[in-house]
């Protein structure tokens, strides 16, 4: 009975996390000075959900309808998306951070982006390096919920 016993509580400690390795950061919002809050006016959904499973970061963002319209309004020919995702691989974590790098784009218009996802106070920080001498390279923080 005691083997029994044991199997079923080891059984549960090593299924039980399998399955449970995701973590959302929902409603970001772009640090700056003040008491700047996520605009719900702008987005119905701005979040990034790390699947430790997979090694995937994943990047939502989903504008409302009027911000959507109003951007379409300005500029009509922009081919403005209502609907942004984007995926990156997992480089390394621990219990504290989680950080990813990818570079893209072609030989004249490169970029590597560098982020950092601090899992207590769920804040990225995202720094762009241009591979470009025109181009400014850029650092922001980003606060999620």
């Amino acid at each position: 009975m005691k083997k029994l016993l044991s199997i079923i509580v080891l059984g549960l400690l090593f299924g039980g996390s399998a399955n449970a390795k995701s973590i959302t950061f929902s409603k970001c919002y772009n640090i700056k000075e003040g008491n700047f809050k996520f605009r719900d006016d702008l987005f119905e959904q701005r979040s990034y959900v790390i699947d430790f499973n997979k090694g995937i970061i994943e990047s939502i963002t989903i504008l409302t309808d009027n911000h959507f319209k109003d951007l379409l309004e300005k500029n009509p020919d922009s081919g403005q998306s209502k609907y942004y995702t984007f995926q990156e691989e997992i480089t390394s974590y621990n219990e504290f951070i989680v950080l990813s790098k990818v570079t893209l784009g072609s030989e004249f218009n490169k970029a590597t982006f560098e982020r950092i996802y601090d899992l207590q106070t769920k804040k990225v920080q995202k720094k762009t390096d241009w591979h470009h001498p025109d181009r400014t390279d850029t650092v922001l923080l980003i606060q999620c919920e």
